[in-house]
């Protein structure tokens, strides 16, 4: 009896190796598990300047300066958008002047220049047609050329200065 137990015995801890086995291949077999990732284009439009803080333009000395103008934009599909300028609210350029900018250059694919503009109070495209693009970052953008201009020299007064803003828009087509 004691030797049909101890076989007994000996065959359950046999079967128990086997499926402790068993199971330890099926753990060391590659499994694999599967998921979706969903990938969103949101709109973008974001528009910046590079160079001097203040960009200092002087009647009696050098009228003209420069800046760069980064951008990038997302679109819907065959929408494209258009870069204007104006000044801020209540400011225009000292009695007598005016103030003109172009982009002289413009990165290839990233829109194209209107010519020198007349700065204003109602916002006027300066690059327009930009499709979904990046000027990039660094030294890379639109170069801009602002030149002050004298309309009237009676009306310009030596000693008189006025810092003003120019704000910048990026936005739909005009």
């Amino acid at each position: 009896m004691k030797t049909n137990g101890i076989l007994r015995l000996m065959g359950l801890l046999v079967a128990v190796m086997v499926m402790t086995a068993a199971t330890a291949a099926a753990d060391a077999s590659p499994q694999a598990s599967a998921h979706a990732v969903r990938f969103s284009v949101l709109e973008v439009a974001m528009v910046s300047l590079v160079g001097p803080d203040t960009l200092r333009l002087e009647a009696g000395g050098d009228r003209e300066g420069t800046m760069l103008l980064q951008y990038t934009a997302t679109n819907a599909a065959g929408a494209y958008r258009t870069i204007s300028v104006q000044w801020r609210a209540g400011e225009r350029a000292p009695a007598g002047t005016s103030l003109r900018v172009r982009a002289v250059s413009v990165p290839a694919g990233c829109g194209r220049a209107a010519g020198e503009i007349l700065v204003g109070d109602l916002p006027t495209g300066m690059i327009a047609g930009i499709p979904s693009c990046t000027t990039g970052r660094g030294g890379s953008g639109a170069l801009l050329r602002y030149r002050l201009a004298i309309d009237d020299p009676s009306q310009v007064h030596e000693g008189e200065s006025v810092t003003v803003t120019l704000v910048f828009t990026i936005g739909s087509d005009l």
